[in-house]
C-alpha cells in the first residue's frame, strides 16, 4: 500500500471502520465499505476505457460521492485529473479524456459515468493497483486565476497533496460531519471532501436545512457569500449519486 497516496488511505480506513457512513446523499448514507467498493470498481472502469498513469481525466459532475469517489479511483491508477466545465464542449487541451454525469455527460467526447459504474462488487483482499509511480508525479491539475485574472492551471503532485493532508487531529475526538458548499471538483472542495474522509468524517451532500439539521452536520465549510446565499437565504438542491 502506497503511503503518500490518499486512495489507500481511504481503502485502510474502510477495511478498519467498515460501517461508518462516508456520505449523506439524498437521505441516503454510504459507508466507507462501499466508498471502498465503488473506488476499485470505478478504477477497474476506467482501466478498461485505457486510463492509466499517462492519462489526463476531465471530471465534469457536481454530485460530491460520485466526483470525490471518480478522484480516489484515478489515484489508484496513478493517474492526473483535472476539474472541467458541466456546460462547455472544450476542456483541458491536455486532457485525455472526460468523464462526465448527467446532462454533463450528453456533450461530445464525454463518457458517461452511468448506473452500471455503481454495481460494484465486495472488494476482495487484494486491490490490484500501484498506484503512482513517483510521489513526484501530479495527481491534481487545480484551476486558479491568483493575482492575474488571467486563469490559468497549476499541477499538484501525489507529495504536495499528501503533505497537506496530513492533520489527523481530531477536535474533541470527533469525527467531523461535514457540509461543504465547494464544488467538489474545485481544489478547495476535492480538500474538504477527501480530507474528511482521511478523518474518519461524514461528507453531507445539499439538502433543506432541516435535514441538515437533523443529520447532525458539525462543521459547514463555504465562503462568506456562499454561506449567506445557501444556508441564510436559500435552501440547496438535494444531490443523487453513488448512493445507487
Amino acid at each position: 500500500m502506497q503511503t503518500n497516496n490518499l486512495a489507500f488511505a481511504v481503502l485502510d480506513r474502510a477495511r478498519r471502520h467498515p460501517d461508518t457512513v462516508a456520505f449523506v446523499v439524498a437521505g441516503r448514507t454510504i459507508s466507507y465499505a462501499r466508498v471502498a467498493d465503488l473506488m476499485v470498481n470505478f478504477a477497474r472502469r476506467m482501466q478498461q476505457l485505457g486510463i492509466d498513469r499517462q492519462s489526463v481525466v476531465g471530471l465534469a459532475i457536481t454530485d460530491t460521492a460520485t466526483a470525490i469517489t471518480s478522484a480516489l479511483a484515478l489515484a489508484l491508477l496513478g493517474s492526473r485529473w483535472v476539474q472541467v466545465s458541466r456546460t462547455s464542449p472544450t476542456a483541458y487541451s491536455a486532457a485525455t479524456h472526460v468523464l462526465a454525469t448527467g446532462a454533463a455527460a450528453r456533450l461530445p467526447g464525454r463518457i458517461e459515468i452511468g448506473k452500471d459504474w455503481f454495481d460494484a462488487p465486495r472488494l476482495g483482499r487484494d486491490v490490484p493497483f500501484a498506484g503512482h509511480a513517483s510521489p513526484d508525479d501530479t495527481w491534481m491539475i487545480a484551476h486558479s486565476s491568483g493575482t492575474t485574472g488571467r486563469p490559468k492551471f497549476m499541477p499538484l503532485t501525489y507529495g504536495t497533496i499528501w503533505r497537506r493532508f496530513q492533520n489527523p487531529e481530531l477536535q474533541d475526538g470527533i469525527a467531523p460531519v461535514t457540509f461543504n458548499l465547494f464544488p467538489p471538483t474545485s481544489y478547495v472542495g476535492s480538500k474538504i471532501g477527501i480530507g474528511n474522509l482521511i478523518l474518519g468524517g461524514t461528507n453531507v451532500a445539499p439538502a433543506p436545512f432541516d435535514t441538515l439539521v437533523r443529520i447532525g452536520v458539525t462543521r459547514v465549510m463555504g465562503s462568506p457569500a456562499q454561506i449567506a446565499n445557501t444556508i441564510v437565504e436559500k435552501t440547496p438542491v438535494p444531490q443523487s449519486g453513488c448512493a445507487r
